[in-house]
C-alpha cells in the first residue's frame, strides 16, 4: 500500500504486515473493535513531529501554577499549565481529577492532545535527585549546576549541553529509563569500564532503541539512477542525486580502493 504523505506529499509504503499489526493492536470496547487507522504521514515527517515536541533550546520566565514561585519553563506563555518540580511531585494536587471518559465518536489523539493541554506539566524536565540545580532541563542527578540540558550526573557545571560526568559503580545496581521508549535497561560492568576508558557518557536510550537509531541512519530503501563519478557509466544506487557522496560503480570502486 503506497500513499502520499499529507505533509510533504512524498509517497511512502505501508506494508501488509503493518496493516495487520494495526488491526491486531486495535482495542476492543464493549465487544466492538475500534480499528487503528494507518499513518497519514511518512516516517520522516512522523519523526519530525516527535522531535518537535521536545523543547531543549528555548526557556521562558514564568510562575508555578500551584505555589506561584518564579521559575523557568520550557513552555511559551499561554500554551500549557505547569508546576515547579516540587509541586508537580507533591500530593498538593490530584492528577486523577483531570480524568475523563473517552468519546468514541471523536479521534482518540485529538482528545489526548486536549487532555495534555489541560493537565499541568513539569516546568523543566528534571530527573533523579538534584541539589542546588533548579534551572537545568532534560537533565538530572546533578549538583550545583545551572542552565545545562541533556546532561546527567554533573557537579559544578554551567551553560552546557549533552555532557555527563563520570558516575559511581552504584549505577550497576540501577535501572535506567530510556528517554524515547521509557523501557528500563541496565549497564553491565564491561560497558561501564568501556565508557570510562573511552571517556564517553552513559547511554540514555535502551539498546533496542540505539540499534533502531543506527538502522535509521542507513540510506532510504530506494534506488536512483546515477552516473559513476569516474567512468560515467550509468549505475543504480541508494545514494540520491542530492546527496554529497561520490559514487562509483563496482569496478571503479575496487580499482580506487585496492589497486
Amino acid at each position: 500500500m503506497v500513499q502520499p504523505c499529507v505533509k510533504c506529499a512524498n509517497p511512502f509504503d505501508i506494508a501488509d504486515e503493518d496493516l495487520q499489526f494495526y488491526e491486531n493492536v486495535s482495542p476492543v470496547f464493549g465487544g466492538q473493535k475500534y480499528l487503528i487507522p494507518p499513518p497519514t504521514h511518512c516516517p520522516d515527517c512522523r519523526q519530525q513531529r516527535r522531535l518537535a515536541s521536545c523543547n531543549e533550546q528555548f526557556l521562558y520566565r514564568g510562575q508555578c501554577g500551584l505555589c506561584g514561585k518564579s521559575t523557568l519553563t520550557q513552555y511559551p506563555p499561554g500554551t500549557q499549565p505547569y508546576f515547579c518540580r516540587e509541586c508537580w511531585h507533591s500530593d498538593d494536587w490530584d492528577p486523577c481529577s483531570f480524568g475523563r471518559d473517552v468519546d468514541f465518536t471523536r479521534p482518540f489523539f485529538e482528545q489526548f492532545q486536549e487532555l495534555q493541554k489541560q493537565v499541568p506539566a513539569q516546568a523543566l524536565h528534571i530527573d533523579g535527585t538534584s541539589l542546588n540545580s533548579e534551572y537545568i532541563h532534560y537533565a538530572g542527578s546533578s549538583k550545583n549546576c545551572y542552565l545545562i540540558a541533556h546532561a546527567d550526573f554533573c557537579d559544578e557545571c554551567y551553560y552546557g549541553y549533552g555532557f555527563k560526568n563520570d558516575v559511581s559503580d552504584d549505577i550497576l545496581n540501577a535501572a535506567i529509563e530510556c528517554e524515547v521508549t521509557h523501557k528500563l535497561f541496565k549497564i553491565t560492568p564491561q560497558e561501564l569500564a568501556f565508557y570510562r576508558r573511552q571517556k564517553i557518557p552513559l547511554p540514555r536510550r535502551h539498546p533496542d532503541q540505539r540499534h533502531l537509531d543506527r538502522f535509521h541512519k542507513r540510506n532510504k530503501r530506494q534506488f536512483w539512477q546515477r552516473a559513476c563519478a569516474k567512468c560515467q557509466q550509468p549505475i543504480w544506487t541508494t545514494y540520491s542525486p542530492e546527496q554529497p557522496e561520490t559514487v562509483y560503480c563496482e569496478p571503479c570502486y575496487m580499482t580506487q580502493m585496492y589497486v
